[in-house]
């Protein structure tokens, strides 16, 4: 959903970008296993992922500590230069991560009074999202027995 305000950040519906530069892709990398995350990212001596250097890769798996602990993860203009956005992990009903729920604000509108109510709000958003998902499966699971 877009801002009404003049100076905002628009819609990147179908735009792929390196999940270790946006938002949502970390609070989805963060979730990994650490085998999973080092052989992703190349680490135990591989090649860092194209686009990333060794320093990157170190930095990134730091930060990704970091996003665990709080529970959300920062893009402060890695995507894009003047777009900061906040990113939070979306759960199955089994508490797997299936998606992650991003606000993005123009970077001279990004202050850390924002993020906290970005995730405040997104917060509040994925326990209905993820309230939806335990529906969907519940009826899916129903629409299979009744036969």
């Amino acid at each position: 959903m877009e801002s009404a305000q003049i100076l905002r950040v628009g819609d990147r519906q179908g735009t792929v970008l390196p999940a270790w530069k946006t938002s949502g892709g970390k609070a989805l990398l963060a979730e990994l296993p650490a085998a999973q995350l080092t052989a992703l990212l190349g680490g135990g001596g591989g090649r860092p992922p194209e686009g990333m250097t060794a320093a990157e890769r170190r930095a990134l798996v730091g930060e990704l500590r970091l996003v665990r602990d709080r529970g959300y993860a920062e893009n402060i203009e890695e995507s894009e230069s003047g777009v900061c956005a906040v990113g939070v992990c979306v759960r199955d009903q089994a508490g797997e991560p299936v998606a992650a729920l991003s606000v993005s604000a123009p970077s001279v509108r990004y202050t850390q009074d924002r993020a906290r109510l970005f995730v405040r709000e997104l917060l509040t958003t994925i326990v209905r999202a993820q309230a939806d998902i335990a529906a969907d499966a519940a009826s899916n699971a129903g629409i299979g027995s009744a036969r």
